[in-house]
């Protein structure tokens, strides 16, 4: 058995208050060092190793860039006779415009066409002094635009003449001068972790000099060690944050061994931890559970991350420091969070799910959460972050973590102040009889008085998930438990069919391969009610949810059961049979 009781990190105003104080000073030292005297001057004249990327240009993208359509965050704009840099477009838009993520598009292409223009696009950036936008020189911008140009040097470079040679490395080296001046002071996030990439990147593949080297392989070491935690997974406990991140460090990583550097610090100690936790936070169909900000499931770029594993660790059960658990036999895998929101700088996007989780059979998800929304459709983010867009209990109509964020709060830093939850406890015992996960969060004992406990049991043939929601009265003065209304609401995949039996204490769940699944539960009353799920998809997909609603009365508990079906069994099915859930 594997248990660790896990804080919360930054929810209380004492430390938002000091996460505030802290980037105040390095707003105030990032602005005193630009009266220094700048790094030394670094115009690189060559490319010395050019890197391989493993993110995939899209050539229907590119062609479309070509006539003067840019799909980013979400957003279509046209551009007509007008520079994009020019555009009236969102913030998000812009951000990933001025990161220059589509030259890889263009590159998939394969056209002079495509690639004439891709440099006469660079060459008006640098003309309209650099993009002039107030988003271009940002921190996590910028470092993003110097890896791209570096992913795509050979492309723009090859048999561009002299004039264009220097026109690109002078603005390289202005790249560096940036970014070196400005990291050491620059508050926590992700976009001090892409730079101390971007400079790591620059360091190996281009002519810079070993001190440069040196300064940036410690700068990279510093951020890895802050930002990947023990078990892997990366401080926001955003699996696609994560998957992003290992998709810049293995390129890196080979690079530097043909080329027989010496390794940064923690560069391959990070890289062999946190590729099995990618893999734990993944499905049978390879791609990843969409808790805390996952939008994409990012199945492609799993798998090219997985075929440069030569290592091939073993997802654990438990990762107590990313706060998640799996239970996995055969065909069935269950994801569990069991976490709490990590500081504001990296809370952007964090949601309310504690004790929620994700089920699936091989290519099949079954059960998910809502999922993270596009750029583009930020009113939703405030929906899917409650506790109710998840498959877990919420209580009254409330969130288990409560969030706040403004334009100061989040100037100040970097991410919403939460509060609510502080305390997690997740047991995990595994054996032949199947894998037992049981867990506990506080989110409702300040403003409600009740504990909820939660516990999943999986069978060893993976046919069988029951599980038990407990509301325990904690609070010194107890609340009118008959007052306490709750809901437990499992959100279904779009691809899956639900009906509800005629007495309405179960339901059917049919999959794509036709195969079914009962639900049954006892202590609730049952139904289907609509829902959506946003993983993959420019705009959300209406699908349907269980929920068990009532109320929390003393030593009552909710038990639940997924079941699947025996195709021989299934023209003898009693759908009015409840579950028995001895845990």
């Amino acid at each position: 058995m594997t248990t660790r009781d896990m804080q919360a990190s930054g929810s209380t105003y004492g430390s938002a208050l000091s996460q505030a104080s802290v980037n105040l000073l390095q707003a105030a030292f990032g602005r005193a060092s630009l009266l220094l005297p700048p790094p030394r001057a670094i115009t690189p004249g060559a490319i010395v190793v050019t890197p391989e990327p493993m993110r995939d240009g899209n050539p229907d993208k590119g062609r479309e860039i070509y006539r003067g359509r840019y799909t980013l965050a979400g957003e279509t704009v046209t551009t007509g006779a007008v520079l994009p840099f020019e555009c009236v477009a969102s913030r998000a838009w812009h951000e990933q415009l001025h990161a220059f993520g589509w030259l890889a598009d263009l590159q998939a292409g394969g056209s002079e066409l495509q690639r004439a223009q891709a440099r006469s696009l660079l060459g008006d950036w640098i003309k309209t002094r650099d993009g002039h936008h107030a988003t271009a020189w940002q921190m996590g911008t910028t470092a993003r635009r110097l890896l791209n140009l570096l992913y795509t040097s050979t492309f723009l470079l090859e048999k561009a003449g002299d004039q264009f040679e220097d026109v690109f490395f002078v603005s390289i080296g202005r790249h560096i001068r940036w970014i070196q001046r400005r990291l050491p002071f620059a508050p926590a996030g992700r976009g001090k972790l892409d730079a101390a990439m971007a400079l790591s990147y620059a360091s190996v593949c281009l002519d810079t000099g070993l001190r440069f080297r040196d300064t940036a392989f410690q700068a990279l070491s510093r951020e890895l060690s802050s930002q990947i935690l023990t078990d892997g997974g990366h401080i926001s406990r955003n699996a696609q944050t994560l998957v992003d991140m290992l998709l810049d460090l293995v390129p890196l990583a080979e690079i530097i061994e043909r080329q027989g550097i010496e390794f940064p610090t923690h560069l391959c100690n990070s890289i062999d931890r946190a590729v099995p936790m990618a893999r734990m936070l993944c499905h049978g169909d390879g791609g990843l559970a969409a808790f805390n900000g996952v939008g994409s499931a990012m199945r492609g770029a799993i798998r090219s991350i997985l075929n440069h594993d030569e290592i091939g660790g073993k997802p654990v059960a438990f990762a107590s420091y990313s706060g998640y658990s799996r239970l996995n036999h055969k065909r069935t895998v269950v994801i569990v969070d069991c976490g709490v929101p990590p500081a504001p700088p990296f809370a952007a996007q964090a949601h309310a799910g504690t004790l929620a989780f994700e089920l699936s059979e091989g290519l099949q998800r079954i059960v998910v959460s809502c999922g993270e929304p596009p750029p583009h459709m930020r009113e939703w983010g405030k929906h899917v972050r409650a506790t109710a867009a998840h498959s877990t209990a919420c209580i009254a109509d409330r969130s288990s973590i409560r969030f706040f964020e403004n334009g100061l709060v989040r100037k100040l830093l970097g991410g919403p102040i939460h509060w609510g939850l502080r305390d997690v406890n997740c047991a995990v015992d595994r054996h032949e009889g199947g894998t037992l996960v049981t867990t506990s969060h506080d989110g409702y004992v300040r403003s409600n008085g009740l504990l909820h406990e939660r516990a999943l049991w999986l069978s060893p043939d993976g046919l069988n998930l029951r599980g038990e929601d407990n509301f325990a009265p904690v609070s010194e003065s107890p609340r009118n438990l008959d007052h306490q209304s709750f809901a437990i609401r499992f959100h279904l995949h779009p691809s899956v069919k639900a009906t509800l039996s005629q007495d309405q204490n179960s339901a059917m769940l049919l999959l794509p391969d036709r195969s079914g699944w009962r639900f049954s539960a006892k202590g609730a009353r049952l139904s289907l009610e609509d829902s959506v799920y946003l993983v993959d998809r420019p705009n959300p997909q209406k699908t349907l949810q269980i929920v068990l609603s009532g109320y929390a009365a003393e030593g009552h508990k909710v038990i639940w059961a997924f079941k699947k079906l025996e195709k021989q069994a299934k023209s003898q099915l009693d759908l009015q049979a409840a579950p028995e859930l001895p845990l």
